[in-house]
């Protein structure tokens, strides 16, 4: 990341910072941009506060149509990062695998339907580059003018109120270890795959001695089969009259 910030501010670059070593790492981090917000509950807990946010505001603006003393500002501005309008993105499904430059914005227009008094719809659009007009944002299952009921109702699994409840619902406890930090999660997993590997080696010996006895047991036998004759003669244990003659 600071070799991406001194190419932008055109600093000077070490020699083994080669354009295409610059256009790799680019690369790079966009992908782990992608798979922070790839899943709902990453949306949730990066993003879910901003759309919150954004729907209260909404529901403001509605609310307060032709009530002049509570009616919000007309215009509002948010001064952010680029990673939390990159968190913005990503909640929102749009993200578009590239990294966020310097003074982009994210613009977020609200508008009642003339035709329909009363019924509203909601347009995002991206701006990331001075010589070109902001790119329309779609997010899946609306239309680029998305009524605020669907907006509302496909955001409805991202929307996070409190970050600290959040956090703690999902510090499970088992066996009595917290899940609530990553040393905990990596000893877990550990612990449990030699666990696994302990039983695979236990299997794998008791089922190699059972077929060695097994295989001795045979062999022992085939050997009993070929060196006994078939037949054992008897003895005589009294003898015939002659034989006490002589």
């Amino acid at each position: 990341m600071t070799l991406l910030l001194q190419k932008h501010h055109n600093l000077d670059l070490p020699a083994w910072a080669t354009s295409g070593l610059i256009h790799q790492m680019e690369s790079l981090f966009a992908l782990l941009d992608f798979y922070k917000y790839n899943s709902t509950l990453q949306k949730r807990l990066r993003g879910g506060q901003l759309i919150s946010e954004y729907i209260r505001l909404i529901n403001n603006k509605i609310s307060s149509q032709g009530l002049p003393d509570l009616e919000p500002p007309k215009l509002l501005m948010f001064s952010v990062d680029e990673r939390t309008i990159l968190s913005l993105l990503g909640s929102l499904g749009v993200y578009n695998n590239l990294t966020v430059p310097y003074s982009a914005m994210v613009i977020t227009e609200l508008y009642e339907n003339l035709d329909q008094p009363g019924s509203y719809h909601i347009r995002f659009s991206y701006h990331n580059e001075t010589a070109v007009k902001p790119y329309q944002l779609t997010i899946k299952g609306c239309v680029f003018h998305c009524p605020v009921s669907d907006f509302i109702y496909l955001m409805k699994d991202i929307v996070l109120d409190n970050v600290d409840s959040e956090c703690r619902s999902l510090n499970i406890m088992i066996f009595g270890i917290s899940l609530d930090n990553l040393f905990n999660v990596v000893l877990l997993t550990i612990v449990v795959g030699l666990i696994v590997l302990f039983l695979l080696l236990l299997c794998i010996t008791c089922c190699c001695t059972k077929r060695w006895r097994h295989r001795k047991v045979r062999k022992y036998g085939r050997i009993r089969a070929e060196t006994v004759p078939e037949e054992v003669p008897m003895m005589n244990t009294v003898g015939n009259g002659s034989d006490m003659d002589d």
